[in-house]
């Protein structure tokens, strides 16, 4: 890749989206949008908005530096170190797994298991890993205590 001349964010998404597409097959371009968005601090909208803005050496160069890590195989999450689950950005990195789009059926089926969210309940999260499922059913259910515990200090 050309990480040394001047770029346009329209050109840096073109180039990440491109150099994505020759080794990963799922969704290169969006990658290439959500990595260009974590490097600027912006949002994915502003990607084409400010389209013609010069984007600086640093960002630039780091930009290339997290395509090159995506196309290596670096899951998007840990890229950017967080990620969304239900209706919450959660932190993630390479001490828990990345919340699965599937687990977010478990929350669903526990809704509908328990509707009402103003009983007193309690769950427990064994395993919590990233604590999603904690999080996530202590935000439907106020009145809930919710214990989350794993083996694993760095959960």
């Amino acid at each position: 890749m050309d990480k040394e001349s001047t770029h346009t964010i329209s050109v840096l998404l073109e180039k990440g989206t491109n150099y994505l597409f020759n080794f990963q097959k799922d969704s290169p371009e969006m990658a290439a949008e959500l990595l260009l968005c974590h490097q600027l601090s912006i949002k994915r909208i502003d990607l084409y908005c400010r389209a013609q803005e010069l984007v600086d050496s640093k960002d630039r160069l780091e930009f290339f530096n997290l395509i090159e890590k995506r196309a290596a195989g670096e899951p998007l999450q840990y890229l950017l170190g967080k990620w969304d689950f239900w209706d919450f950005e959660l932190e993630v990195n390479h001490q828990v797994l990345i919340p699965r789009p599937e687990t977010e059926l478990i929350v669903e089926h526990i809704l509908k298991l328990y509707p009402s969210q103003q009983e007193k309940k309690t769950f427990l999260d064994v395993g919590t890993g990233s604590g999603c499922l904690a999080i996530a059913l202590a935000r439907e259910y106020p009145q809930a205590q919710v214990m989350a515990i794993d083996k694993q200090r760095s959960a």
